[in-house]
């Protein structure tokens, strides 16, 4: 309800276990907030298996009027330090499935992060046709991760070491503005959109020793900087023609652009672009008030991430970003029903799905991974759900 208020909880564990919150919030009209804090920390149950982490979460809504709204929130997370115990082999976990996965302790596998990060959202309802809405976030993202990756297995000199170092920065903003019309005397919505994001990373791979000392930061033996930028527009449309008929569409333009410096081979350049435009469109028809069918159509497209273009060979051997892969394309196809009465709900639905140049690992060794792009794939199925009440307070889903 309204007004100021707060929590604090505590709880503890068997293996060191311990957690703390802290939530407080103040739910005037108008202006409410909610922060919330909490602590964890665990000693494990397999040996290496420590962990600690931080979060921080804040919300704060504030009308500036009777029709414009600021929404403001902030997040952080820190995890100084969480072991990596590993995995272990069958042989290992029918001995001792507490103990600790070959080097984990010797290299001291662990991983670092810290992110800190916040957003604003302004809606605005200019009058009762037009609706307008700016956001915006930026944050930044360090972790480091130290690997059981061998001295041995980094004797090649172009081996990217036991150490990955990121640091990534990142922002974006999207404006978007809403507008109820009419057609051939039926209701008409129309949405029109930007999309502009950027990203920041240095991306650093160290060895992870020193002489004979392992689990420790060691030689730099990678060293790039990576602007990755795009900017997407959309347009949507839903026209209601009539009670019984609903036809959705839309287009979406993605142009996505990569540039990457690797600082260690005379501040190679490398650059790739990305970029389609896509179609989507459904129609719905009321049977009954309580059943609809529908069918959908949409155009898929999926671009490499830095992590998928990070490496060519697991061992360093062949150097820079993957530029060989090619985005992923679909065509995404989909009919059924849907029903709903009271507490009955039920989904029938087909689809098929057709890929082009599908991301998949094409080598997994030393906690890295090479991509390629596969073959035309199909996927083809169908799918019923239900959820039905049992008793006053509680449903059944089955699917």
């Amino acid at each position: 309800g309204p007004g100021f208020g707060g929590r604090v909880t505590g709880e503890v564990g068997s293996d060191g276990f311990r957690r703390y919150a802290l939530s407080a919030g103040d739910g005037q009209a108008g202006s409410n907030w909610i922060v919330n804090l909490a602590h964890f920390r665990t000693d494990g149950y397999r040996a290496h298996s420590a962990a600690a982490r931080s979060t921080a979460n804040a919300k704060w809504r504030l009308d500036l009027s009777p029709r414009t709204r600021l929404t403001l929130v902030a997040n952080a997370i820190e995890t100084p330090e969480v072991q990596d115990p590993l995995g272990l082999t069958a042989a290992q976990w029918a001995s001792d499935p507490s103990q600790a996965g070959s080097n984990a302790i010797a290299y001291n596998t662990r991983k670092q992060l810290r992110q800190q990060q916040a957003g604003a959202t302004l809606e605005s309802a200019l009058n009762d046709q037009w609706r307008m809405t700016l956001s915006a976030y930026a944050g930044q993202r360090h972790s480091t991760q130290y690997q059981a990756i061998l001295k041995s297995v980094q004797a090649l000199a172009t081996h990217p070491g036991g150490v990955i170092d990121l640091d990534r920065r990142y922002r974006g903003a999207e404006w978007r503005v809403q507008t109820r019309q009419s057609l051939a005397g039926a209701p008409l919505t129309l949405t029109l959109g930007v999309v502009a994001e950027g990203l920041d990373e240095e991306r650093r791979g160290y060895l992870n020793f020193v002489g004979t000392t392992l689990g420790v930061e060691g030689a730099l033996r990678r060293n790039e900087s990576n602007r990755v930028a795009n900017l997407d527009e959309y347009l949507q449309a839903q026209w209601f023609v009539s009670p019984r008929w609903q036809l959705s569409a839309g287009v979406r333009h993605t142009g996505l652009s990569i540039r990457s410096v690797a600082h260690l081979s005379a501040d190679a350049l490398t650059t790739l672009r990305y970029g389609a435009t896509n179609p989507v469109g459904a129609v719905l028809f009321h049977l009954r008030d309580d059943l609809t069918a529908y069918a959908s159509y949409g155009r898929g497209f999926e671009t490499p991430t830095l992590n998928d273009l990070a490496y060519r060979s697991t061992s360093g051997a062949v150097t820079g970003l993957n530029t060989a892969l090619k985005p992923a394309r679909s065509d995404n196809r989909e009919v059924g029903l849907k029903y709903a009465h009271a507490d009955w709900r039920a989904t029938l639905a087909a689809f098929d799905i057709h890929n082009e140049n599908e991301l998949a690992v094409q080598a997994n060794s030393g906690g890295r991974s090479v991509y390629e792009n596969i073959g035309p794939t199909r996927r083809r199925g169908a799918e019923l759900a239900l959820t039905l009440p049992v008793a006053r307070h509680l449903s059944a889903t089955l699917a």
